[in-house]
């Protein structure tokens, strides 16, 4: 995860995930979140190298400010499943909104 603000209806920021593992052969990346008002859902992800998956926000997706909790997930053909750890990305909220 970059080390940037992120704010709400941001849109191309890059979320991504280091899982410290080749995870090059994965058919599914994901980024399971749990927003601030507790709902969870996920984000479809690319494989950014070998070992990073890769989110570019739209305007939609982060809608609440406040801290969200964001987890890795892939998946391989055999049905074999990985979760990576928790982090928390903070989504600050704007001044004003067009």
């Amino acid at each position: 995860m970059s080390n940037e603000c992120i704010f709400i209806s941001d849109v191309g920021t890059s979320i991504i995930l280091d899982t410290q593992s080749d995870i090059s052969t994965a058919l599914i990346y994901r980024m399971y979140y749990e927003d601030p008002n507790g709902d969870t859902g996920y984000f479809i992800c690319i494989l950014e190298g070998t070992e990073q998956i890769k989110y570019s926000t739209t305007g939609v997706d982060l809608n609440i400010a406040g801290d969200w909790v964001i987890q890795a997930y892939v998946e391989y053909a055999g049905g074999n499943k990985f979760y990576g750890c928790k982090i928390i990305l903070s989504v600050k909220s704007n001044i004003i909104t067009t």
